[in-house]
């Protein structure tokens, strides 16, 4: 599911770029921040809590759709009330309708069915590939044709609301489930949730405090190249590491049981990670000049940089994520929490002095090189509340990260003999 999903956002991406200008990207960038920040409080992880619950009843899920619900409501109003003071920041007036018609895609997400969730608790991934793939059909479907009409962001706005209401749609078509409302289970999935709530807001922040920084230099025409820079830097984590993430918590729910299948499993996991996101994100490292000039066209030159530093970043967070992943499914959520909101409190004023130099280049070095915190942070706690040794884990990737040194090494050898700029010399 992945996989399409993202070859059609890189089509998307081929088409839209050639047709917008980044700053038009900038300004539904700017737009999505403030959604994201506010949709935090609607990441309580009640479908974690539901997967991870063998036993889950009617009132489980009837209590985890009621959560999503009423959240969506309040977020909704939040955002169309908080639309103005966003703008004041962005010092952009065109962000306003943008974030108040972005607010009709939170309330949307509040309908979704809670049945979905069973796809991934019984793994059946046939019904979650459908799921997602026709969603994306639906945003491409829309907003390509939209772009070429207008050629300025509300194509890209329509779009995206246009993808949550597909969503809703196919979400109670797709499965039986019929929730209702209900809170006869709040305190047992509060009990669970408090914790996911504190550890998702702390992710989306380190996710998109960069943007944040970069969105506070008041240039759409950054932002937007830094976004989207940014989405092809992490095409290799979208593509490996989230449906992976969707499929090793329930799979690993599995298995609590058998302490040592469970502890192999996560090391072949990361072993196969590994074999596959080093490359790949080494690969987009050396060829990132090339690249950003064939997909995106030459208007998106400033973008290079930063998706070399980006896609190094790519890398070390597939690495650490892997290990996040176990502690959430072995019930660790408090001390992925912890780990998570320390890594902010350094990352958010290395970036904020990086911002203030002006140069979107220093942001995603500073991004990269911190990233290394949370990996150590994730090896702490593994090698305190798990099995698994540190020679166990850097023994999973030592082999793909020699070669893929090589390669770059390599690769840059060979631009140097055609004359071309060294793929990394910033």
């Amino acid at each position: 599911m992945r996989w399409v999903v993202q070859a059609i956002g890189l089509v998307s991406t081929m088409i839209l770029a050639r047709v917008l200008a980044p700053s038009d990207f900038g300004i539904v960038a700017m737009g999505m921040l403030v959604v994201g920040l506010l949709e935090i409080f609607s990441t309580l992880g009640v479908d974690i809590a539901l997967i991870r619950n063998q036993n889950a009843t009617r009132a489980h899920y009837d209590t985890a759709w009621t959560f999503r619900l009423l959240q969506g409501i309040l977020i909704a109003a939040a955002l169309a009330a908080s639309a103005p003071y966003a703008a004041d920041y962005f010092g952009d007036q065109r962000v306003i309708p943008v974030i108040q018609i972005l607010s009709l895609s939170v309330l949307l997400d509040g309908f979704e069915n809670i049945g979905v969730v069973a796809f991934r608790k019984e793994l059946d991934f046939g019904k979650e590939f459908r799921f997602g793939v026709y969603k994306k059909l639906l945003v491409f479907i829309v907003t390509v044709p939209l772009a070429f009409a207008l050629e300025n962001y509300w194509a890209l706005v329509v779009g995206i609301v246009s993808g949550r209401a597909m969503g809703v749609i196919m979400s109670y078509r797709m499965h039986p489930y019929r929730p209702r409302p209900c809170l006869q289970a709040a305190r047992e999935l509060w009990s669970f949730s408090q914790w996911m709530l504190v550890m998702n807001a702390a992710t989306f922040l380190q996710s998109k405090i960069d943007e944040f920084v970069v969105g506070g230099m008041k240039d759409s025409s950054k932002l937007g190249t830094y976004n989207v820079a940014s989405e092809l830097a992490l095409l290799p984590n979208a593509v490996l590491i989230a449906p992976l993430s969707r499929a090793l918590i329930p799979g690993y729910a599995r298995l609590l049981e058998e302490q040592q299948r469970l502890t192999s499993a996560f090391l072949n996991v990361l072993a196969m990670i590994a074999m596959v996101a080093i490359p790949a994100c080494f690969g987009l490292i050396a060829i990132a000049g090339d690249f950003v000039v064939v997909v995106l066209g030459d208007k998106w030159i400033a973008a290079i940089p930063v998706l070399r530093w980006l896609a190094l970043f790519c890398v070390i967070i597939a690495l650490a994520s892997m290990v996040g992943n176990f502690l959430v499914a072995l019930g660790k959520v408090r001390s992925v929490a912890v780990i998570q909101w320390t890594y902010l409190l350094l990352l958010a004023p290395a970036l904020a002095f990086a911002g203030s130099l002006g140069e979107i280049t220093y942001i995603a070095q500073i991004r990269a090189l911190l990233s290394l915190v949370l990996c150590v942070g994730y090896l702490y706690y593994l090698t305190r509340l798990t099995p698994v040794r540190l020679n166990d884990y850097v023994r999973a990737f030592w082999r793909p990260l020699v070669a893929s040194t090589t390669m770059l090494w390599g690769i840059q050898q060979v631009h140097g003999l055609l004359l071309v700029t060294p793929c990394f010399p910033y």
